[in-house]
């Protein structure tokens, strides 16, 4: 893929390239005709010119180009700034779910099959579910997360993709939760299967969760490790 400088590179060479051929057909044009010019007109005087004129306008248009690219790279910047800002809140949007979510999951898991059925027939298990329910917060993600250009933010955090599949999979827990809220899963079998999927994707989210926090730990190093080894070898070789 071509980055920036180099399409700045390869426009400025070619609007070179274009303007040297175009001045020495000129001149070429001008020498096989100085019967119609006067055989007075000195070549090599009238070459330099051009070309002097011709650069003169040639770094023009490579100052103007120039400009353009810092206007660019500056208005680039801010949206990235700005992207950077929004991911930043939606990361710690999703840590707060996160947490919700997780204790979400252990109340599941501890309900065991029976929570189902204890879902449809006890007012306050039911209350007990939509208040946990009630915790999540996705504002910032209805919000801004589809309307936005996270590609910028792809570009400077290695981590941002996982952490962007991390928010839309939270969400869609949510949605579920939602579901089971809001009354629309009227049998008790379909209740049970729908807990059983919520608690599925809880531990998937899980699993990325810590995924990402292996990458983002710094790794010991070799000498460290073979340091905190060493004891034991010793210890071995005494007994």
């Amino acid at each position: 893929m071509i980055s920036e400088k180099q399409k700045l590179a390869i426009v400025a060479l070619a609007v070179l390239l274009v303007g040297e051929v175009i001045a020495v057909i000129s001149i070429g044009l001008i020498y096989f005709n100085r019967a119609f010019f006067g055989e007075h007109i000195n070549i090599i005087r009238t070459f330099v010119n051009a070309s002097t004129a011709f650069f003169g306008c040639f770094f023009s248009f490579l100052a103007a180009l120039l400009m353009f690219q810092y206007l660019k790279y500056r208005e680039n910047q801010k949206e990235v700034r700005k992207t950077t800002r929004l991911f930043t809140k939606l990361k710690k949007e999703y840590q707060n779910n996160y947490s919700a979510l997780v204790e979400l999951g252990g109340e599941i898991a501890n309900g065991s099959t029976e929570l189902a059925k204890l879902l449809k027939e006890s007012q306050k298990v039911r209350d007990l579910f939509v208040l946990g329910v009630y915790r999540l917060d996705f504002i910032m993600y209805d919000t801004y997360y589809h309307d936005t250009d996270w590609q910028l933010i792809r570009e400077v955090d290695r981590n941002s993709e996982s952490y962007l599949e991390l928010f839309e999979l939270s969400h869609q827990i949510e949605y579920l939760c939602q579901a089971i809220v809001e009354n629309k899963i009227n049998s008790e079998e379909s209740l049970r299967q729908l807990l059983v999927l919520i608690t599925q994707k809880i531990g998937t989210l899980q699993q990325h969760q810590l995924e990402i926090e292996l990458k983002e730990r710094p790794m010991e190093t070799d000498s460290e490790t073979d340091y905190a080894a060493e004891p034991v070898g010793v210890e071995m070789v005494q007994d």
